[in-house]
């Protein structure tokens, strides 16, 4: 069988609009799979790198080199941790400092890796960000409800739903995905959940 070597057709500009940015930048940054992308933009698998050969090559995709001296330790753990998440030294340092200005923004945030990957995760919870939303949804998004639900500081909801707000290119796909899935679907795929009932 000879497959089409044909892209789809997209309107000329397409992959420089903000929202595809977003999409191509979190798949050349690992957070999300081809085919994730490829569903987001509602495009071949194909397009992906082809848009992603672009967006690389584009000059408004700056970047700025930073150069960084760590103890033999750190460096090592670095190399380690590259290894583990199948990135360049490189890509994994620009992860976790990318991550780490991210918890400076927000309170009670930490990132986490998990089966799913790497997730922001609320501080001193088992909960991640997209799961406090899911719950939040149930409550009309009152972050005193939510919180009164789960016995938690009020503080630790805000933060989560600020969290969410600000980067809703990435949590809002998996909020979505699960309201799609459904409770017994969730479970079945994410097997660790626990059920909150609202």
């Amino acid at each position: 069988m000879v497959r089409s070597t044909v892209r789809s057709r997209k309107p000329r500009g397409f992959w420089k609009s903000p929202e595809t940015l977003e999409i191509l930048r979190l798949f050349v940054a690992g957070k999300i799979t081809e085919d994730q992308a490829a569903r987001r933009l509602q495009c071949g698998p194909g397009d992906v790198k082809y848009y992603a050969r672009l967006l690389r090559s584009s000059p408004s995709a700056r970047v700025d080199v930073v150069s960084l001296r760590l103890s033999s330790d750190e460096g090592d753990r670095l190399q380690r941790l590259s290894r583990l998440l199948s990135r360049s030294v490189s890509e994994a340092a620009a992860m976790l400092l990318a991550e780490k200005l991210r918890e400076e923004d927000f309170p009670f945030i930490e990132f986490r890796a998990s089966p799913l990957g790497r997730h922001p995760y609320v501080k001193g919870t088992s909960l991640a960000v997209w799961e406090v939303v899911l719950l939040g949804r149930r409550f009309g998004m009152d972050p005193g409800r939510v919180a009164n639900n789960l016995e938690w500081p009020e503080a630790k909801v805000r933060s989560a739903f600020a969290y969410a707000e600000a980067f809703k290119h990435e949590v809002e796909p998996l909020v979505e995905e699960a309201e799609r899935l459904g409770p017994e679907s969730l479970k079945r795929r994410v097997p660790w959940l626990r059920e909150v009932r609202a």
